[in-house]
């Protein structure tokens, strides 16, 4: 922060990234994990989930909305940016259900689009305002946020289930971090040379965490497919093995930084496969039946694919497609291309198979690489045209 000649735009920038760490800190006491490894007890009175995690969810948003107040003191949004006043939000009435009335229409599809548009735009020449004007943007969507929640708090499906309401408070967490880290994110970019990756490590634009959790079901899915041919050609002789096997790496898929980037609807899905491997007895009669979980669970992971229509990560994938086209073109070293390609895992099942080749060291044609990549490029360029 040294690099900041005014010492009380100096103590600002401090204070504003103090601010957003307090309600960081608060943000990530907000634990569902218990909860997300393990379906409901039937027999749990109703709200029973709720009552035990609403203590944590008051604390989120009063926490949130009180840094998003002193965020907007310490860098006043222009008139021409609409935040509401202090106060104005009622969160216990967003706790009894919002009996108050009804909310406008909330978009949120390009949501993440504005917040990587917002921190990509910032540089040190930006004026105080023009910081402001941000900072004003960001706090409007925490805001919104708050009441998008209270909105659906008012639907008793998702007060009442278990897996809708942690849905619910998983995408309220994550708003809030993301608007968080965005203001550290714009505010160390907007007054000082830090580079981003060193001292804010947990920022991610919407990108890079769809490329890691698209990475990371591919290749579950990929082994579990490879697992079930090899109980299908087995004659499901050694069923056990192949459950001790999906066990283990359902397991370290649990243990990988990605899984926390599912959605709980996923995780249930996830939780109750392990659940149903975990109880089985070895019998013919249950081999079968192993056969028909695995080739469901395997549908499932197909599902997830749809990642792929996120247009924050088709653009990205267009943009890096073209990248290694045109390095394939002037014939670079295949292994030097490797890292790049890797960000394209999942987008192609053909490249897919060739970007492992590639990582376990076997031969692929540079020619065959070129066309799938350009087939791809082709493919995302003709999407984002009809965008």
């Amino acid at each position: 922060m040294d690099a900041i000649s005014d010492p009380a735009v100096r103590e600002r920038v401090i204070r504003a990234i103090v601010v957003c760490d307090d309600g960081l800190e608060v943000v990530d006491a907000l634990d569902l994990t218990p909860f997300e490894q393990r379906p409901p007890d039937a027999h749990a009175p109703p709200l029973s989930t709720w009552n035990a995690l609403a203590p944590d969810a008051r604390n989120l948003l009063l926490a949130v909305r009180r840094a998003a107040d002193e965020l907007l003191t310490l860098f006043p949004a222009p008139p021409d940016v609409s935040v509401a006043e202090p106060g104005t939000l009622d969160l216990d009435g967003a706790f009894d259900l919002l009996e108050q009335g009804s909310l406008p229409n909330l978009i949120r599809d390009k949501r993440e689009d504005e917040i990587e548009d917002i921190v990509g735009n910032m540089r040190p020449d930006l004026t105080a305002e023009e910081v402001g004007r941000a900072i004003g943007t960001l706090a409007g969507m925490l805001q919104t946020d708050f009441l998008a929640f209270g909105q659906r708090l008012q639907n008793p499906r998702v007060v009442g289930d278990h897996w809708f309401l942690l849905a619910e408070l998983q995408e309220l967490r994550a708003k809030c971090a993301q608007c968080l880290e965005a203001v550290v994110a714009t505010v160390l970019k907007a007054f000082t040379h830090e580079d981003l990756e060193l001292v804010l490590p947990r920022y991610q634009s919407a990108a890079r965490r769809g490329q890691r959790l698209r990475a990371a079901v591919v290749d579950l899915a990929f082994d579990v497919e490879r697992l079930q041919q090899q109980a299908e050609e087995g004659g499901l002789g050694d069923h056990q093995a192949i459950r001790a096997a999906l066990m283990f790496r359902l397991k370290e898929f649990a243990e990988q930084p990605t899984y926390a980037l599912l959605r709980p609807l996923d995780k249930r899905e996830f939780i109750l496969f392990r659940q149903y491997l975990d109880a089985l007895m070895p019998s013919r009669d249950r081999a079968q039946d192993l056969l028909r979980e695995v080739e469901g669970f395997s549908k499932f992971l197909e599902v997830m694919r749809s990642i792929n229509e996120r247009v924050v990560l088709t653009r990205t994938d267009r943009i890096q497609a073209e990248t290694v086209r045109m390095l394939l073109e002037s014939e670079e070293d295949l292994q030097e291309v490797a890292p790049l390609l890797e960000q394209l895992y999942g987008r192609d099942r053909d490249l897919d198979v060739l970007i492992r080749r590639l990582r376990d060291r076997q031969p692929v044609e540079g020619g065959v690489l070129l066309d799938v990549v350009s087939g791809v490029h082709e493919h995302l360029r003709v999407m984002g045209a009809a965008w």
